[in-house]
């Protein structure tokens, strides 16, 4: 069974304010992964001194131990993506955009405060979890910035 939209005259007015929207959308959406990738900028170079410092300055170990962080946070994102992708289709992309936002700003404070490695653990696999710019974001732009009438079909 196919369903089909009709068509409907939309007035001049709407169709300006409908672009407007669409621009400060997808302004939103980009400023949001830029947040992200400035903390994580900020976050990876300093994660090596800092894991460093809290094993008493044995670099050998700390490099293993920041290459494990590296990969727990990679692992939980393959996990975490494709759920998190799926919840934004069945809620909305902004409350899961939101969601992320803050608990990526959770992962930084306990990065910041974290008396022990495994705080910084904890932190790393929420931020891997968290990761919002390929399950929500990717979609948001693409929905935000089309401006054709989309395919019907996928082949």
């Amino acid at each position: 069974m196919t369903l089909r939209r009709e068509a409907r005259v939309v007035p001049a007015s709407s169709v300006g304010t409908a672009l407007k929207f669409r621009q400060a959308t997808l302004l939103v959406i980009v400023f949001t992964v830029f947040i992200d990738m400035v903390g994580t900028g900020i976050a990876l170079p300093i994660l090596p001194r800092l894991i460093e410092g809290m094993m008493s300055g044995a670099a050998s170990r700390a490099s293993v131990f920041y290459g494990a962080l590296v990969g727990i946070y990679c692992l939980m994102n393959f996990i975490a993506s494709p759920m998190l992708g799926a919840l934004s289709d069945s809620v909305g992309r902004r409350p899961v955009i939101l969601i992320s936002l803050a608990a990526l700003g959770i992962d930084y404070v306990i990065l910041a405060l974290a008396p022990n490695l495994w705080w910084l653990v904890a932190a790393r696999v929420l931020a891997g979890a968290a990761r919002l710019r390929t399950a929500s974001t990717s979609p948001s732009i693409r929905a935000s910035s089309w401006t054709k009438r989309r395919p019907t079909s996928s082949r």
